[in-house]
């Protein structure tokens, strides 16, 4: 009897050493983690199908600039734009030049000269523009002049109305023209709408006045190379002649035109400038012939 109490008390010491070694050998539980389910990603369904939402902690804020929150600049994800703030707004730059050419030689058809060559070294142009900026426009005024001399033929010449034809001994002509001119730019780069005030004489004529119009493409001088030109129009110009019975009126449709271009080596104020300019006119009342002007050009200018 004490043998069989005494294996039981063994039993139950054993089972209960069992017990608590069991209990110590658990792993503890930890605790939960409150962000653990934000931190995972989810996954949603959207009309494309499924997709996963991006973590909350991935998601960087945007970085902000300046401490002043009327600019706008503490609610932008980019920098401020530094140079580049400027794009957009009109940044005038004008340019003023004036130039002096040498014909080299022109070539001349009228009533004495049919055609005549000019002589070396005595025709001349010049010309000067001059860009104004007016607020949302930009504006340009200027002008140009021209000189031509050359001989005329000898022979007849038909005279003025019922004035007939008459011999005419050679003789060294001069004839000028010089006009001045403003204009509106339409489009770019330097095109502009002009109007012009044109007057024209000589020493064997009278003096010539009319009111034109055209486009001018103005010299970029501010460039190492350049084209520029223009075109003019001149429907009425007209003068008067003074005779013994009083005075007869001549009127001419009159185009003027010069192409060319400028070289500014190296950004120089000084340029060098060439082309071609000339004009032709068709008889509008009385004048007994039209006339035409034509030849190369040379010369330096200035940019100012």
């Amino acid at each position: 009897m004490t043998a069989r109490i005494g294996i039981m008390t063994f039993a139950a010491v054993v089972a209960l050493g069992t017990a608590a070694s069991a209990q110590s050998t658990k792993t503890p539980q930890t605790p939960p983690n409150p962000g653990a389910a934000e931190a995972q990603p989810s996954t949603v369904k959207g009309p494309g199908g499924y997709t996963t939402e991006p973590t909350p902690q991935s998601q960087t804020a945007p970085a902000t600039y300046g401490g002043d929150a009327n600019s706008g600049n503490d609610f932008t994800a980019s920098p401020p734009l530094g140079p580049q703030q400027n794009l957009g707004q009109r940044i005038n730059r004008t340019v003023h030049y004036v130039a002096g050419d040498y014909i080299a030689p022109p070539l001349i058809y009228n009533a004495f000269a049919g055609p005549s060559k000019g002589q070396n070294y005595r025709s001349y142009a010049v010309r000067a523009a001059f860009e104004v900026p007016l607020g949302q426009y930009d504006a340009y005024v200027g002008g140009e002049g021209r000189k031509y001399t050359y001989p005329t033929r000898t022979g007849l010449v038909t005279g003025i109305g019922p004035g007939g034809r008459g011999f005419v001994p050679s003789f060294t002509a001069t004839e000028y023209d010089y006009d001045v001119r403003a204009g509106l730019k339409v489009t770019g780069p330097r095109i502009y709408g002009a109007v012009s005030y044109l007057t024209r004489g000589s020493n064997f004529e009278p003096r010539e006045r009319g009111l034109g119009y055209g486009v001018e493409k103005l010299a970029d001088v501010d460039h190492n190379f350049s084209l520029h030109g223009n075109v003019f129009f001149y429907p009425n110009v007209n003068g008067a002649y003074s005779l013994g019975t009083g005075s007869r009126g001549v009127s001419y449709r009159e185009v003027r035109y010069t192409i060319g271009a400028s070289i500014q080596p190296n950004h120089s104020p000084v340029f060098v400038d060439a082309g071609f300019l000339g004009d032709r006119s068709n008889v509008r009342t009385d004048a007994p012939v039209g006339f035409n002007h034509q030849g190369p050009y040379v010369g330096l200018g200035i940019y100012f």
